[in-house]
């Protein structure tokens, strides 16, 4: 990961591994509010990223991983309720996120990129599930 974030302040650096966190925060917050198993199940999703991430990318999803739980705690206590306001700030961190990618070097920050789009899709794949089966297993009448 050093080779990858030579140039950038401690700040940045700490953007970007907080960037998996808000990806997870934003697709539990789905309806307005966080269900503790949602958290859990985002914290859960971080853990398969280390797993699937390419070579390049492999330190940092490790330090994602250790700083994960930590970052996503801070998020939801941060932007919860989940307002105009915090859509705000949220919306103010991932710009600045992908601003910071920009200063990358060119290959690292394409493979980041691309890895935080696949993972934003995997884990707006997995909330979609997890609603699925949800309700599956909770049948209301009349829906």
């Amino acid at each position: 990961m050093k080779t990858g974030f030579i140039l950038l302040s401690k700040d940045e650096i700490a953007l970007l591994l907080k960037a998996p966190a808000i990806i997870s925060f934003l697709a539990a917050i789905g309806t307005g509010e966080i269900n503790q198993w949602r958290k859990v199940d985002a914290i859960k999703i971080a853990h398969l990223k280390t797993f699937t991430s390419c070579r390049l990318l492999t330190s940092y999803y490790k330090e994602v991983e250790r700083v994960f739980e930590r970052n996503y705690e801070m998020i939801t206590q941060k932007y919860i309720p989940f307002d105009e306001l915090s859509r705000t700030g949220v919306q103010i961190e991932t710009d600045s996120a992908s601003n910071i990618i920009e200063k990358l070097d060119p290959e690292f920050a394409d493979e980041l990129r691309a890895s935080l789009i696949e993972y934003t899709e995997h884990v707006k794949r997995m909330y979609r599930n997890l609603i699925v089966n949800f309700y599956n297993s909770h049948p209301t009448s009349g829906l």
